[in-house]
């Protein structure tokens, strides 16, 4: 038998590329999976030298030097912290509510003082909740003198799904509980896991800017209500927004669009046109809307989330009997603890350029 020759002895690049792997390999198999944001993934062996590591951050294969897999390690690790803290300024966020915004601020164009409505279903974990969510704080606490109605069936519900949610959408320095948000006699808030908010409502005043620099007093008063109870306790708000999920019964859309009516006129003046138009021009553009804008898109109206699990309702059959499709876009089901391989449009500009494969 013939000796296989001996294998060549790695070259010094070849030794750090090995070292580093032995430092980094680690740290990198303990990096938190995210539904979006990819892991790092590095092919240690293809990696000729510390300058040509060859890398995987979500949008394939590319070519990076240690210092640049450094760098887009920490930002992945700075997205997913400020998303934890801060869900409101910071989650991420899929494109089909990117499109109902700009079709919702074109739709208040087109209507200006009356109420919208808007229906958004779809499957578990679709983001339905805390996109319609999120909306709804905007408006919250960027309006003078804000009134919101987020409804479920039963208390128990709105308790463990609804509040919840509502509670970590909260900016960090708005939530009293942190000692951050001075508070004044029309203060109210108090929140427990599992309980929710104390009577199911809470009452925040702050002082903030609007997307022009002008300076005001959002907030006000925001309740969770339950349509499985009478509809005659259904009365007496003038809202600006309202959220309502799963199986609300018509006759409760019905009552919530007359709460809406009186503040729709607020979306009828010149000024307010104006900063939807704006709001227009940034959406086309593929430009991220300021919360104070994204809150003014969703003023005076209602938008209902539903999950078809229990079949066809009398409300989603008031919406879609008779309508008319004007949009049909696919999408991508993630998978548990695998990212989309879709990262922020900054991120990708940073990173992918270098040598993809």
């Amino acid at each position: 038998m013939t000796a296989a020759p001996p294998s060549s002895p790695p070259t010094v690049a070849r030794l750090a590329v090995l070292s580093a792997q032995q430092e980094l390999a680690p740290a990198l198999a303990l990096e938190a999976d995210h539904a979006v944001y990819h892991r790092t993934i590095v092919d240690w062996d293809a990696s000729p030298s510390l300058d040509q590591l060859r890398v995987d951050l979500g949008c394939g294969w590319m070519t990076l030097t240690l210092p640049e897999l450094l760098e887009a390690k920490r930002y992945r690790a700075q997205l997913l912290a400020d998303e934890k803290a801060d869900p409101l300024r910071h989650a991420w966020e899929c494109e089909q509510w990117k499109r109902t915004d700009l079709r919702m601020a074109r739709k208040r164009l087109e209507h200006p003082g009356v109420v919208l409505e808007l229906l958004a279903t779809g499957g578990i974990r679709g983001t339905k909740t805390f996109g319609a969510g999120r909306r709804v704080m905007a408006n919250f606490l960027y309006t003078e003198n804000a009134k919101i109605w987020v409804l479920d069936e039963t208390e128990p519900t709105s308790k463990r799904w609804h509040q919840a949610q509502i509670y970590r959408l909260l900016p960090p320095e708005l939530d009293p509980t942190t000692g951050r948000l001075k508070k004044d006699k029309s203060t109210k808030f108090n929140y427990s896991e599992g309980s929710g908010f104390t009577d199911n409502f809470f009452n925040i005043h702050w002082d903030c800017y609007l997307e022009d620099g002008r300076q005001i007093t959002g907030g006000g008063l925001w309740e969770h209500r339950f349509y499985g109870s009478d509809i005659a306790t259904l009365q007496g708000a003038e809202l600006t927004c309202a959220n309502s999920d799963e199986l609300v019964p018509k006759a409760v859309c019905d009552s919530v669009r007359e709460r809406l009516l009186s503040r729709a006129q607020d979306t009828s003046t010149p000024a307010f046109l104006a900063r939807i138009r704006k709001a227009v021009a940034l959406l086309e553009a593929g430009l991220p809307v300021p919360l104070p804008l994204l809150g003014a898109i969703y003023h005076s109206v209602h938008i209902i989330t539903f999950t078809p699990k229990e079949g066809y309702s009398s409300t989603v059959a008031d919406f879609l009997d008779g309508a008319l499709t004007v949009d049909i876009t696919d999408t991508k089901i993630l998978p548990d603890g695998v990212g989309l391989h879709t990262l922020p449009a900054e991120f990708v500009a940073k990173y992918s350029p270098k040598n993809p494969e």
